[in-house]
């Protein structure tokens, strides 16, 4: 588990709290919360013209067709979904995000 203090019994709460106090760092607005994060990110995912399937993948949205759930092994997700944040955020991909290595386990 990445996180194990919060997988437990109303840990999402301890959690969004911890998180709440960095956001009120940087806003006092009542409306930002958490969730407009995901919003947030959604939107510039949009605008970066990343595909739905990564949209859904980066967002932790339940993947649509059998294909999405059952095929494509993690490492494959991973190098593709880190490209889509650095595109739709503005950071510059490195040699490595653009080499495409085969024979890798997934």
């Amino acid at each position: 588990m990445l996180f194990p203090t919060y997988g437990r019994k109303r840990g999402s709460d301890a959690a969004s709290a911890a998180l709440m106090k960095h956001l009120r760092q940087v806003s006092a607005d009542d409306k930002h919360v958490i969730h407009s994060l995901r919003h947030n990110m959604k939107d510039r995912l949009i605008l970066a013209e990343v595909s739905s399937l990564d949209q859904n993948l980066i967002l932790g949205h339940a993947l649509g067709s059998v294909g999405d759930r059952v095929y494509g092994g993690d490492v494959a997700k991973l190098r593709q979904t880190t490209k889509a944040m650095k595109k739709a955020l503005g950071v510059a991909l490195t040699g490595e995000d653009e080499s495409v290595q085969g024979g890798e386990e997934e």
